[in-house]
């Protein structure tokens, strides 16, 4: 398994080995170096067994073949290029839709906020996925297009996404509102929006001195770290107010099933800020903020 782990000063990304129970190595230091990046914010498979680190900062791509970065302590992922082009927007962050295509979130998102790459991390021209509604109120009444996508629908509908290529399922979990929508991503179709237990929609908002748009203080978060598996769909609910500085961080699993029914809530001993379920070892791995151990794993109840 390999986890964002910013503790560890050898690199950003931890590998541990999810059989015996332990930690191998860390790999991608910060820096502009060929193996490093300013951040990672997607890890993704793909392409006969490579594996790619992401940078939205600087828009660059590592790549490694997977066993030989897992079995090899000098192999380190290497420079594969940078994802930019003059007729889209930038990713944010990217999955794989099958082992040789992948789809990417992208803000402003005007023409859709989700695009399609090729095995190559090429844009393929295939974008879908509006933004749900929104009044335009206050300030936010003078704004032009562009402005009020990147600044207000980005922010406010920020979100995690997920795949399950087998079924073309592609799900996306709302940062800030009490709101999951489920698309077929092949045709682009928006199948469900599940509205969740808050009722937070369309969502309240303010315009801050910046121009940005941002949640009510009061306002209760919404989901990250979207899985699906083969009976559920799984998601860490941000149960806190917005103004709350580790509303991001959450002890709550909620699981809907394919109907979108809240069909149970788990809650654990640490709050995590992502989480990954293998249904064949029957585990959920989560990662923790402020524990001794990074990774953290627990039995599958369900």
């Amino acid at each position: 398994m390999f986890i964002t782990d910013l503790k560890r000063d050898k690199g950003m990304v931890a590998i541990y080995d999810l059989i015996n129970d332990r930690y191998l190595r860390s790999i991608i230091p910060k820096g502009n170096g060929p193996s490093e990046l300013s951040a990672v914010s997607s890890i993704v498979g793909g392409n006969d067994g490579r594996i790619y680190f992401y940078d939205l900062q600087s828009l660059r791509l590592l790549e490694a073949d997977l066993n030989k970065l897992i079995t090899d302590s000098l192999v380190q992922p290497v420079y594969s290029k940078r994802i930019i082009s003059d007729d889209y927007e930038k990713p944010l962050r990217i999955v794989n839709a099958s082992d040789t295509s992948f789809i990417a979130y992208s803000v402003p998102g005007i023409k859709g906020r989700f695009s399609f790459l090729d095995r190559n991390f090429g844009f393929t021209g295939h974008q879908f996925g509006e933004y749900p509604p929104l009044e335009k109120t206050g300030e936010a009444h003078d704004m032009a297009q562009v402005p009020f996508y990147a600044q207000v629908l980005g922010n406010i509908y920020s979100s995690s996404i997920s795949t399950l290529p087998s079924n073309n399922f592609f799900i996306v979990a709302h940062h800030n509102v009490d709101l999951i929508e489920i698309y077929d991503y092949k045709s682009g179709q928006r199948l469900k929006r599940i509205i969740g237990p808050d009722q937070n929609f369309p969502p309240a908002y303010v315009i801050n001195s910046g121009g940005q748009g941002a949640p009510c203080l009061e306002c209760r978060c919404g989901y990250s770290s979207p899985q699906i598996t083969s009976r559920y769909y799984a998601f860490l609910r941000l149960h806190k107010l917005y103004k709350e500085a580790d509303a991001y961080l959450s002890r709550y699993i909620y699981l809907f099933d394919f109907e979108g029914r809240l069909i149970s809530v788990l809650e654990l001993d640490a709050e995590i800020s992502e989480f990954v379920i293998d249904e064949q070892r029957k585990k959920i791995y989560a990662i923790a903020f402020d524990e001794d151990s990074v990774l953290l794993s627990y039995d599958l109840p369900v």
